[in-house]
């Protein structure tokens, strides 16, 4: 019965996720403005999305309610290549994130005028603040993912030694989701700052999970907070950054907003989550 239960919400997820980005390839080639990223017009895809997102976050519920749950610390700690290749992807995109935040926070900057506003008000209003510590957090993020990328391949265990590190993707999630609160939009207007929030208060609670299952504090008790936000977050996060990314692909650079480019940290994150997720659902289906 657990066996069915695991394969019925991977199943699930992965039917709901290719559907969800579909759907979001249209509404980004069709229904919403490639110069503000507002909807154009309502469309009834963005309610089969949305529909799609909560029986994933639905089915995921109960697949995380499993008594044999799907990560475990010995899954997250083991030598295994697929592993270290999906953190590795997670360096990399954790990089690429610090250095583009170093670039737009140098242009921001230059928008500084003391004659017109004083610096707390340009601080506050724009974010910078919290694009200083989205910066910070992505550059020290790779840093631990790529330490955790290595420990992978070599099947030591350095990582270990650097627990407070560990922290770091979840405060960058919080400096995201602080930038988002700070900007002057009414969230529903346009989809790509709502979907990222949605993924951003998923992945949050499974990258605190992952933390505290990799270095054995409370595991038991967040086996089943990583499975359910996990599996929710990587589903939001092929629908947020796979989707546009296919359009990049493609050559449609056009099609996306200057103001909300690809997010390739979630992108990463949904790809290391998903193969966390799938490999734990394997080894539990063989133990059965």
């Amino acid at each position: 019965m657990e066996k069915k239960q695991k394969l019925i919400a991977l199943l699930t997820a992965g039917i709901a996720a290719v559907i969800a980005v579909a759907l979001r390839i249209y509404e980004l080639a069709v229904t919403i403005d490639p110069d503000t990223g507002f909807w154009q017009y309502s469309d009834p895809t963005q309610f089969i999305m949305y529909a799609l997102l909560l029986v994933v976050l639905v089915v995921a519920f109960v697949f995380g309610s499993v008594k044999k749950q799907t990560a475990s610390p010995t899954i997250l700690t083991e030598p295994d290549i697929g592993t270290g290749i999906c953190a590795a992807l997670v360096t990399a995109a954790f990089l690429y994130d610090g250095v583009v935040g170093i670039i737009r926070l140098t242009a921001l900057s230059a928008d500084f005028d003391p004659y017109a506003m004083t610096l707390g008000y340009f601080i506050i209003s724009t974010g910078f603040l919290a694009k200083i510590f989205q910066i910070l957090f992505a550059i020290l993020s790779a840093v631990w993912f790529g330490l955790y990328s290595a420990d992978r391949f070599a099947g030591t265990n350095l990582c270990r030694k650097l627990g407070a590190m560990a922290i770091n993707p979840v405060l960058w999630g919080v400096a995201r989701l602080l930038i988002a609160f700070v900007t002057p939009i009414k969230f529903k207007n346009v989809s790509q700052l709502l979907l990222e929030l949605l993924f951003l208060l998923v992945a949050l609670p499974a990258l605190f999970s992952f933390a505290r299952l990799l270095y054995g504090v409370e595991a038991e008790n967040r086996k089943r907070t990583f499975t359910w936000c996990g599996t929710t977050a990587a589903v939001l996060g092929y629908v947020t950054a796979f989707a546009p990314f296919c359009l990049i692909l493609t050559g449609n650079y056009h099609l996306l907003a200057p103001d909300y480019p690809v997010q390739y940290p979630e992108l990463a994150i949904a790809v290391f989550f998903t193969y966390l997720l799938v490999k734990g659902a394997r080894r539990g289906a063989s133990e059965d």
